[in-house]
């Protein structure tokens, strides 16, 4: 039997797309199999990538809240210490250095008394060997008041060795009014305008105790002279806080 040439041709052109439909199907599954792969090859690096990014800022993390909290303290550490300078120069203005300079004025004011007793030497040592204590040695106690009563005024007046010259002062200003005031007036201790017996000599006693305590203030040789130390142990103390 002849073959038809026309038919042939339509079996030929109906069998193409089939085989091509094949092929690209598996063509098609092959590049999906490889984007498959590739995405599966891909999944691992990147979420070695991610592990690796969040290692990373995990170890960062812990330096990050050390360093805020070292920033915290030293900002802490500053604003404690303003305030404390603050706090001093409220308490040591220089009105408190004027206010201690007029005590020191004031502690001169015992020159005149002890210049007295030396002018009247015989007549204060004979008042001295009446007490308790300066009956022993009445010269002696009565040169050592004398020496007192004019030496210490003219030191706290200048500024020097101020806390063991207002010390000095009021162990003998006391000595004073307890042995020639008060213990002498015991039944009358007011006097007639109604002050203490030897109030002067009272007086004068917390005069020397305060400066004692308060030192010689800016205005004086101490702070000329020991002005440099105070200012190294400042800076001392400083390095230490810091």
């Amino acid at each position: 039997m002849a073959s038809n040439p026309e038919k042939d041709a339509v079996s030929d052109d109906r069998t193409k797309p089939t085989r091509t439909d094949r092929s690209g199907v598996a063509t098609d599954q092959s590049a999906t199999a490889g984007t498959t792969d590739s995405t599966r090859s891909d999944t691992p690096a990147g979420a070695s990538r991610v592990g690796a990014a969040s290692g990373a800022s995990d170890r960062t993390a812990p330096q990050t809240s050390r360093s805020t909290e070292q920033l915290r303290d030293d900002s802490w550490d500053r604003r404690q210490a303003f305030t404390e300078l603050e706090l001093t120069r409220a308490n040591n203005r220089r009105t408190t250095d004027l206010g201690i300079l007029v005590l020191r004025v004031a502690a001169l004011l015992v020159l005149t008394h002890g210049l007295s007793k030396l002018g009247n030497f015989s007549g204060f040592r004979n008042t001295v060997a009446q007490t308790t204590i300066g009956a022993p040695a009445p010269d002696l106690v009565a040169l050592l008041q004398i020496a007192a009563e004019v030496a210490l005024p003219i030191a706290l007046f200048l500024g020097i060795l101020t806390r063991i010259s207002g010390l000095l002062l009021a162990i003998s200003m006391t000595t004073v009014w307890l042995l020639m005031h008060l213990l002498p007036n015991l039944s009358t201790p007011l006097t007639s305008s109604g002050g203490l017996q030897g109030e002067p000599a009272l007086l004068f006693a917390l005069i020397g105790l305060t400066l004692f305590f308060t030192g010689g203030g800016r205005f004086s040789v101490d702070r000329l002279v020991l002005g440099k130390r105070l200012q190294d142990r400042a800076e001392r103390r400083a390095e230490k806080r810091a």
